[in-house]
Parts: structure tokens; sequence; C-alpha cells
């Protein structure tokens, strides 16, 4: 596999990671009116640091950056790899470090932005606060949260213009992953159609395709249970579209999102396939062995 086994275990490591973080962090997406937070819940954390405990749920936000760049990169070395002009070279040395950290930064920043564009404020706090009460049975003083609302009174429909800065990074940062993707998609697309033009071999043919029928799979599971949830998540709220009966799904989504990431390359690959199959018929035929009579008579 090349370069290409760096990158899923580089993807394998994060997802451990977010998995850790998220059963650290347990948070649950919230939104009220034009309101938008993602609430951890001190109640049910072993970690009692206030300030920790904020910075965790910047984090869990942050993740979401990572994913969504981390795809992007992949698409982009697919379509070198099925180019064979040479470009994988860029995904050797010092150029694998450089494609590595993008995904980090771009988490960073999303994690910088929630830190200090989309702080605690008094106005949320207050009409979270009896929501969470009713529906939840928690109290404010055993939650931190980072969120806003898009406006600072509802009445008079005054927008809160503080909070654009960090939208707009987000939105930014959204839209550059999903662009990477759509083009290379298309180009990957048309590169895999010449394969046949190219008197590659079959196992060549084959293997790209796969990869390509993974890799397209992979990329709509964080489209359908990242990309669209979280986006209508930060963006209907503007138009003071109640989503609260939402933030549950939401929540669950980006909960079991890490979990279900690493099964269309498991599935779809021969060489990952064949192996897990294997694995099984291996530890079939061990368990069968065990229930077969040893012949030694055993009676005394």
């Amino acid at each position: 596999m090349g370069t290409y086994k760096y990158l899923i275990i580089y993807f394998c490591i994060f997802s451990i990671f977010f998995s850790i973080l998220e059963a650290i962090v347990n948070p649950f997406i919230l939104s009220v009116g034009s309101v938008f937070v993602v609430v951890m819940n001190l109640s049910k954390t072993i970690i009692t640091n206030r300030s920790i405990c904020q910075v965790l749920v910047n984090m869990i936000c942050g993740c979401f950056g990572v994913v969504i760049s981390l795809i992007a990169v992949h698409f982009i070395f697919r379509y070198f790899a099925i180019q064979r002009e040479g470009k994988l070279k860029y995904f050797r040395g010092k150029y694998m470090v450089i494609w590595f950290f993008i995904p980090i930064m771009c988490g960073i920043f999303w994690t910088s932005t929630t830190y200090y564009f989309l702080k605690p404020n008094d106005r949320v706090t207050l009409i979270l606060k009896d929501h969470l009460k009713l529906v939840y049975d928690v109290d404010t003083e055993n939650i931190v949260y980072t969120g806003s609302d898009y406006f600072i009174d509802d009445l008079k429909y005054q927008f809160n213009f503080e909070i654009i800065p960090g939208m707009i990074i987000m939105a930014t940062i959204i839209i550059i992953s999903l662009s990477i993707v759509a083009l290379f998609w298309i180009k990957i697309y048309k590169a895999i159609k010449k394969l046949d033009q190219q008197g590659q071999s079959d196992f060549t043919r084959k293997l790209q395709k796969q990869l390509f029928y993974a890799l397209v799979i992979q990329s709509c599971i964080p489209l359908f249970f990242m990309y669209l949830p979280v986006s209508l998540f930060l963006f209907l709220p503007v138009f003071n579209i109640q989503i609260d009966k939402m933030g549950h799904i939401v929540t669950l989504l980006y909960a079991i999102y890490p979990s279900i990431d690493p099964l269309p390359v498991i599935l779809i690959i021969d060489c990952y396939r064949l192996s897990l199959f294997n694995l099984f018929r291996k530890n079939n035929r061990v368990g069968e062995l065990n229930d077969i009579p040893s012949g030694r008579d055993n009676t005394f």
C-alpha cells in the first residue's frame, strides 16, 4: 500500500484520540431558537476543573476541522497515485510531514475559533438555563459550553456581529474542504476511466477502483454524519429555525462516526477484507478444534 498506509494509520490514530476525547467530554449538541451550543455536563465526567473542561469542549469541536481537512488530503493523495506521473513524491519524506500538519492546523484553528469567538456569555447562559433544566434536568452551574447566539436582541433582530469572524473562519474551512473533495473526486473519476487506455494491469485497475470506491463511501460517511448535520446546526439558527430535536441526532452521528469511518476500507479493499475474513475463519477453526474430543478415556 506504500505511502497510503501511513495516511490510514494517521486516520486511525486520530479516530482513537477522537473516541477517547468524546468519551471524556460526552458532549451533547443543543439548539434553542437562534442559540447553538455544544455542552459538557460536569456531573458526568471525572474532570472537575472547569477551565480544563472548557478546553476539552473546544477540542471536541476542533476535531471536526481535522476530519474534513483529512478527507481532502486523502482525495489529493488518491489522485496523485492514479496519475502515475511521479507526483507521489510530494507525499514522501518532509512533504508527508506537511500533509499531516495541515489537518492538525485546521483543528487548531477550529478549536481556537470556538474558544475565542464562541465563548460562554450571560445572555446564552440565561437562555439555556430553563431549557436545560426542563429537558435534561441539568443546572447551568454544572455545565461548560461553547457556542453563541446569532442575535443580541430577538425582538429587534439585532445581529450579534461579534461572532462573525468565528463563523467566517469555520465556513471557510468547510467550503475549502468540500471544494477540494468535489474537485479531486471528479479528477479521480476521470483518471480511472482512462486506466484501460493507459495499458495498466488488471491488478492495478482493480486496486485503484477499490480504493476509489472506498474513498467515495468514506467521504459520504462524514458528509452525512458530520458535514451536513453540523453545518445545519451551525447555520440554521441564523434564520431562527428551531432545531432542538435535531441536536440529539447530531450528537449521535458525531459520536459514532469514528467507529464507522474505517469500514469502507476494511470491507471494500481485497487485502483487508480477506485478512479480516481469514482471521474469523482461523478463530472459528480454533474453536472447532477445541470442541473435538481428545480420544483419551478419562473415566476412572
